[in-house]
């Protein structure tokens, strides 16, 4: 089974709670942020003009753990309070990367040059023009600085994104929404859906990544990590299926059945101590810590589809 049919039933799951579609909803917000944001350009990082590949990637990358903390404060009008239905999970990542981030704008500005014809299949552009290249798509990282905004439900998503839109729609804002990737309704070549938003700061120029994504896609992503031999209990559970979900709902309605006649009332921890025992075999090499925090994992996903 394909990962991405995964990550594409989750979301359609997602997609049907009230507040998705509904007025006030999240594609009704996200859709008034792409609006807030189609006024603006979304250019680069402030980073000087005619600076090789390498300085601009360090100018980038020095900027980034100041940035990092105004970001955290922009995260902080986002988080959950007494309206809120379940908690608003805020996660400000360290900066990503330099190494990995620049590997792949230099393979990405290559992968361009050759398309646009600048370069022949197979070979390279003038060594200035693919510097030059290299260089702008560099300047064009906005995922150095990123945070991830995790909700339980669509209504939190919506109350998240509104919250957003408010804290960035007066001309006194520090942040400013340059651009807006509705994933739910164009999700990525893998099949993951989220609400992927731009913000710039005003002060600095500097643009930072924020996501909005469902707890039960984040899970699934957690299930993609694991080890074969710990998920490979659910992909047993659904290996005549078309789709993952489809089976795991299928099981969940079978589950409530018998529950209400009285049996298999203990069939949920069954599966998650068979899960248990295939780790146990498995991770005897492993240190304990690192054990628990895979079967951990395993469980999760577990018992979100049950």
């Amino acid at each position: 089974m394909e990962y991405k049919d995964i990550y594409e039933a989750t979301a359609n799951l997602t997609k049907k709670e009230d507040a998705y579609e509904g007025a006030g909803g999240v594609k009704e917000v996200a859709a008034a942020l792409g609006c807030q944001a189609a006024t603006l350009q979304l250019t680069s990082q402030p980073v000087p003009a005619g600076l090789t590949p390498e300085d601009t990637a360090l100018a980038v990358w020095e900027m980034a753990p100041t940035e990092i903390r105004r970001l955290a404060g922009l995260c902080e009008e986002l988080k959950d309070d007494e309206t809120t239905t379940g908690p608003i999970r805020i996660t400000v990542a360290p900066p990503k990367g330099l190494a990995r981030g620049f590997t792949k704008a230099a393979t990405d500005a290559r992968v361009s040059l050759r398309q646009s014809g600048a370069a022949a299949a197979g070979g390279r552009a003038h060594p200035e023009t693919e510097k030059a290249a290299v260089a702008q798509t560099v300047a064009r990282l906005f995922d150095v600085t990123r945070a991830m905004v995790e909700t339980s439900t669509m209504d939190d998503c919506a109350r998240a994104l509104s919250r957003l839109q408010k804290a960035c729609g007066t001309a006194t804002a520090e942040y400013e929404v340059v651009r807006v990737k509705q994933r739910f309704e164009s999700p990525t070549a893998a099949g993951w859906a989220d609400i992927f938003v731009n913000v710039r700061s005003r002060s600095t120029g500097y643009i930072a990544e924020l996501q909005f994504v469902h707890e039960k896609l984040v899970t699934c992503r957690k299930g993609r990590r694991l080890p074969s031999f710990c998920s490979g209990i659910v992909w047993s559970l659904c290996s005549y299926s078309v789709s993952y979900f489809v089976a795991m709902r299928s099981l969940r309605h079978t589950l409530r059945g018998c529950q209400k006649q009285g049996a298999l009332s203990g069939v949920r921890a069954t599966i998650v101590h068979s899960c248990a025992n295939c780790s146990t075999v498995a991770f005897s090499g492993m240190k304990a810590h690192d054990s628990y925090a895979q079967f951990r994992g395993a469980a999760e996903l577990l018992e979100s589809c049950i």
